[in-house]
């Protein structure tokens, strides 16, 4: 079950590769999965997190990733 939610979180971020919204979108949805139980979600979360916003530097994008980054390590 939580697979189809991984992959559709990673296709929000291809989508959303390169578009430039000011409600944002993806980081709405993808930014409340990133710390989901599962580590399949958050791995789709923070992959489409990346593809979404990459070379933007958003600080909020950054903070996210980071700080799920920081506790696996």
């Amino acid at each position: 079950m939580f697979l189809f939610l991984a992959g559709a979180l990673l296709a929000v971020g291809i989508t959303n590769c390169g578009v430039q919204d000011e409600c944002d979108p993806a980081y709405a949805l993808l930014c409340e999965s990133v710390n989901h139980d599962d580590p399949n979600v958050r791995i789709g979360a923070i992959m489409g997190l990346g593809l979404a916003y990459a070379g933007t530097q958003k600080a909020e994008v950054q903070v996210s990733i980071l700080s799920v980054l920081c506790v696996a390590l």
